[in-house]
């Protein structure tokens, strides 16, 4: 278990409210530490870094922009006057951010091996299993058939 006691370090993480209820009040020292110390700022699972704009291919492959493919996305930005949201949107590229992933799922085990900072994608190849699951027995529950996935 990870204990704040002597860090005073305020680290912002953007979590709905309703979704802070499940978590401890320190998980914002917890995600910050993993992200940047352990895992410093790079998906433990993939490798890619917090912050890389990419290219997503077939079948997990993407590709990583060059500095002249960056430079032609920021020049697209300025010639059409838009933010860099939406300017990746409409080039249909990703920009890496990371989450701190429970590996079985439970928001209350915050043990350090329970715990893997992961960009969005490998997360929701992780979580695709958990939500199949999940979703077949929200339908059991309510009657419904089941679908195959």
């Amino acid at each position: 278990m990870f204990n704040n006691n002597n860090n005073n370090t305020v680290y912002n993480v953007n979590m709905k409210e309703s979704s802070k209820k499940r978590y401890p009040s320190n998980w914002e020292f917890i995600s910050a530490y993993i992200r940047h110390e352990r895992a410093k700022n790079r998906c433990e699972q993939c490798g890619l870094q917090k912050g890389e704009i990419i290219k997503r291919l077939h079948r997990g492959k993407y590709h990583k922009l060059t500095f002249n493919e960056l430079e032609q996305v920021q020049l697209f930005m300025e010639q059409y006057k838009i933010n860099e949201k939406t300017a990746l949107k409409k080039l249909g590229l990703t920009k890496i951010f990371l989450i701190v992933a429970h590996l079985d799922w439970n928001e209350s085990n915050n043990d350090y091996n329970n715990l893997k900072a992961m960009c969005q994608r490998c997360s929701l190849v992780y979580d695709k299993q958990n939500n199949v699951q999940r979703i077949k027995s929200k339908r059991k529950a309510h009657g419904q058939g089941e679908l195959d996935f």
